[in-house]
């Protein structure tokens, strides 16, 4: 009897099965390293704005206002053209697709971020 050249039945399954084990462990890495990605992406822009902000609000040289905020990463970011030396708040970044994880940035001490998950 001759055996024709090919992959058993068997050898196949396996195959099948090492596949299915590597990507049941490879998707939740993957997805927190999304999440970690998203929120260091909205960390960036907000720090950035609220920088900016911090500058045109305490400068003494310089009269210029804040302008909006350009959104990329984030979903939402607080809009501080209105504000002045009198009335600061805290700048807030909501992170795209996340939208339980804010940034917070607190004007008042120095442009200070922290993440509130």
């Amino acid at each position: 009897m001759d055996r024709e050249g090919g992959f058993s039945l068997i050898e196949m399954m396996v195959v099948v099965a090492i596949i299915g084990i590597l990507t049941s462990i490879m998707i939740p890495a993957y997805s927190s390293y999304q999440k970690k990605t998203s929120i260091k992406a909205c960390l960036f822009e907000v720090k950035r704005y609220s920088n900016l902000v911090y500058v045109d609000l305490f400068d003494q040289n310089d009269s210029t206002t804040p302008f909006p905020p350009t959104i990329n990463a984030c979903e939402s970011i607080t809009d501080a053209s209105t504000m002045d030396e009198n009335n600061i708040q805290k700048i807030v970044g909501v992170v795209k697709r996340y939208s339980d994880v804010k940034i917070e940035c607190d004007l008042q001490k120095g442009s200070k971020c922290i993440i509130v998950e």
